[in-house]
């Protein structure tokens, strides 16, 4: 398996609950992401069409996690330079539908990392999102970094 590109992060998962991890590959640069299926013995096919790997951007990370536990998988992209961090619902069919909607896709920032959790444990996933950097020209002297817990995220949407 060979991806080109200005990879950033790797993230494995069974997106389409077959029993093998699958893998996307963020990229920076306006590159599209590269995700591949895991065809089990018969090694990777990387996926060319669809939302994910057609949005391009700046991605620092990526986090898979069933925010609506509905048994299927999703997955947060956290962009940098000013990008939107994006959202995608897992349709249960090989399919992502973008999330538009809601706090977790529209701060637009210096996302770096982000990850899953249910930190308050309430039965669904919360969404943790690293920013650093500054903003260009430099702000004034303070933190170069903050993060965001995004509570709730079952309700985006």
């Amino acid at each position: 398996m060979t991806s080109g590109g200005a990879t950033a992060d790797v993230s494995w998962a069974d997106y389409d609950n077959d029993g093998d991890l699958d893998v996307l590959l963020t990229n920076t640069g306006g590159e599209n992401e590269r995700l591949f299926r895991n065809d089990g013995t018969n090694g990777f096919t990387r996926i060319t069409q669809g939302a994910i790997v057609n949005a391009g951007g700046n991605s620092g990370s990526a986090a898979w996690g069933d925010y609506d536990n509905d048994g299927y998988i999703d997955l947060f992209v956290a962009n940098d330079l000013g990008q939107q961090n994006r959202l995608y619902h897992n349709e249960g069919d090989g399919a992502f539908s973008p999330v538009t909607k809601g706090a977790v896709v529209n701060d637009g920032g210096r996302s770096k990392s982000c990850a899953w959790a249910d930190y308050d444990n309430d039965g669904y996933l919360d969404l943790f999102v690293a920013n650093g950097g500054y903003d260009h020209p430099p702000a004034p002297p303070q933190s170069p970094a903050s993060s965001t817990i995004m509570g709730g995220a079952r309700t985006t949407g």
